[in-house]
This record gives C-alpha cells, sequence and structure tokens, in this order.
C-alpha cells in the first residue's frame, strides 16, 4: 500500500506457480486485497486499483486477455466490487509501471514518455501530455509485439514474429541455447553459469557473460540490441517522446541496453528523448496504482 504522499507503507505478495490457473490467480488476489483492506481504516476513502498482466478495456474494466495469469476475457472489476463493495479500477500493469515512473520516479515532471519494461516478455506504455494513452482497443503502448524487421512478417508473430520473441527475457535465452547448441566445441561463460547445462541458461546469464566479454554471448546480445533499437527508433519518429524509460527483470543490466540503443540511435533526430533507468523498478506498479487512484479522488489527472 501507499500512502498519499508516495511512501510504500506496506507491501503484501503471495506467491503463485510459474503458469498459474484462472483460479489459483484469482485467489492469490484476493489473499493479497484482503490483507491490505485489513490495514485501512474503515472510514477512509478506499480505491482498489489493479494491474493486470494483459490487455484491458479500461472503461469497462474488463481484463480482455491475461494469459500468462491464465485469465481469458474477466469481468475483474465487476468481480472485485462484488466481493468487496469497493471502487474499483482496472488497468494494464505495464501501463500502471510506466504512469508510476512519470509520476514519482524517473520521468517525475516529464509531460511525454515512454516506458519499455523488458522482463520474461517485453511490455510498454505511454503518457502524453500527462496522460496514459490507451488507444481505443486498450493496446497502445505493446512494444514488444512490434516488428523489428520486415523478414519477420512471414512469421508466427507470437512465437517468432516480433520484438519480444529476440528481446525478452525468454527470447534472449531462446537465442542463447540455439548459439550454444551451434558452436558445441566453444568455452562459454553462459554455460559456466548455467552448471554446463544448455537448457537452464537465462538471460541473466547472458548479460553477465557478455559483461565478461564472451563471445557467443556478445554475439546474441548484438541482435538483441539492433532489434530493440529499430523499435526504439520507430518509437521517436513517430511519438517525438521526451524521455523513454527502460525497466524490468532484464533491465537490471539497464545501463548496457541503453548504452546499445544510445549509440545506434545516435544520428536518428536532432531532438532524440532521454534514455532513462527505471527508478522505482518492481515498485513502479504501485505507485502507478496511487496516481492512477488519486484521479478518482481529484487529487491529479491521467
Amino acid at each position: 500500500m501507499l500512502g498519499p504522499d508516495g511512501q510504500l507503507t506496506r507491501q503484501v505478495s503471495v506467491p503463485l506457480n510459474p503458469a498459474p490457473g484462472a483460479a489459483e490467480s484469482l485467489a492469490g488476489l484476493y489473499e493479497i486485497v484482503d490483507r491490505a483492506l485489513a490495514h485501512i481504516p474503515g472510514d477512509a476513502d478506499r480505491i482498489l486499483c489493479v494491474g493486470a498482466p494483459g490487455t484491458v478495456d479500461f472503461d469497462q474494466g474488463v481484463v480482455t486477455n491475461a494469459y500468462a495469469v491464465g485469465w481469458g476475457r474477466l469481468a475483474l472489476r465487476e468481480v472485485l466490487e462484488e466481493r468487496y463493495r469497493v471502487r474499483t479500477v482496472i488497468e494494464n500493469d505495464v501501463n500502471l509501471a510506466t504512469l508510476g515512473e512519470a509520476r514519482f520516479g524517473a520521468g517525475k515532471g516529464v509531460e511525454n514518455l515512454v516506458g519499455i519494461w523488458i522482463g520474461t516478455n517485453i511490455g510498454g506504455g505511454i503518457v502524453l501530455n500527462g496522460q496514459l494513452y490507451r488507444g481505443p482497443h486498450g493496446g497502445a503502448g505493446e512494444v514488444g509485439w512490434m516488428v523489428p524487421e520486415p523478414a519477420l512478417l512471414r512469421l508466427n508473430h507470437a512465437a517468432d514474429g516480433c520484438l519480444e520473441s529476440y528481446a525478452g527475457g525468454q527470447g534472449i535465452a531462446r537465442q542463447a541455447q540455439r548459439m550454444l547448441r551451434q558452436h558445441p566445441l566453444s568455452r562459454s561463460a553462459m554455460l559456466d553459469a548455467a552448471d554446463g547445462d544448455i537448457d537452464s541458461v537465462r538471460a541473466e546469464h547472458v548479460f553477465a557473460a557478455a559483461q565478461a566479454h564472451d563471445d557467443l554471448a556478445l554475439a546474441v546480445l548484438e541482435r538483441v540490441f539492433e532489434y530493440l533499437s529499430v523499435s526504439v527508433a520507430n518509437i521517436v519518429c513517430l511519438l517525438d517522446p521526451e524521455m523513454i524509460v527502460i525497466g524490468g527483470g532484464v533491465a537490471r543490466s539497464g545501463e548496457m541496453v541503453v548504452q546499445a540503443v544510445r549509440e545506434r540511435i545516435a544520428g536518428l533526430s536532432a531532438h532524440l528523448p532521454q534514455l532513462a533507468l527505471s527508478q522505482l523498478g518492481p515498485d513502479a506498479v504501485l505507485f502507478g496504482a496511487l496516481a492512477l487512484a488519486q484521479t478518482f479522488i481529484g487529487n491529479t489527472r491521467t
């Protein structure tokens, strides 16, 4: 929970399986809300703001797909308001993270900002003129689904034909594993980090090996950085943002990512945005929830 001054006052987490079913995910959400509401005075203003990892119809409060937690189409606002009798707002989690950075983090004071969140996959959010831009179907800012090379148009979009297939955590790991199998005689720090098991190589192993000047890891990341830079360049040309914030788990090696993108887009425009790392880290969604909730009690706008 966050106080009105933007300070984190209490944090509750509930572990889930890596690929939870719909019922398990909803039960986990109930547990979080139950424990959070127990610490809020009964006479306090209550607004429940939920960030869902998928596409959201904000106006209707409906999650249209959130496959990471097993939800197809779910009228989540209706479900939660019926259970808790508390005004509820449903938003995409990466939209919230981007809003959090715009209001309380790296982009504080910035009116036009794009967030790119690189984790297992890639998500994004857009703040224009200080307000979240969601698009008519709730799909604006889906950076991970951009197509950074014409040849990818001929592939299965979700599996091999979009940015996150190559630059998301899973995509980086798949490329690294493929590279290691293609060069079985090469000694690589990626494999050492995974205790010699190719199938256990993860994105963090690739970044660590690259920082140690491992040739195979550097080759994997070259493609990652090229594709990511093409996507950032297109964002710059389309939206002319003041800032692009990069966050997410893979961005723990963020300075390497930011520097690589900065070098590749240096000649693109005379008005390049500032490239910044997330200041709020995994708490960005919480701060975004506070910012969004404030709009419903008249403190600010979104």
